[in-house]
């Protein structure tokens, strides 16, 4: 069951992947790292940033924003314009 997003703490990372439950192209979503609250309290402490880091670099899984089941294959936004890179 997916959680609502009015209960999750921190930012909500999106895009769109094949979920194996539903069996079908849906939204997928993932819980991001609220970076305000590491900052302030690697400045408070200074040893806070280890733990910054390590919460950073975890893999956090995606999941079926319908079904709320574990989504493994990721697609990106085909409408979403990207910027080319120029070679000179």
């Amino acid at each position: 069951m997916a959680i609502p997003a009015k209960l999750q703490f921190g930012r909500l990372e999106e895009a769109s992947g094949y979920c194996g439950k539903c069996l079908r192209q849906v939204p997928v979503g993932r819980q991001g790292i609220n970076h305000l609250p590491h900052l302030i309290l690697t400045l408070l402490t200074g040893l806070w940033a280890i733990f910054w880091i390590r919460d950073a670099s975890r893999n956090r899984e995606w999941r079926c924003l319908e079904c709320g089941a574990t989504v493994y294959k990721i697609m990106s936004n085909p409408f979403e314009k990207t910027k080319r890179k120029w070679r000179w």
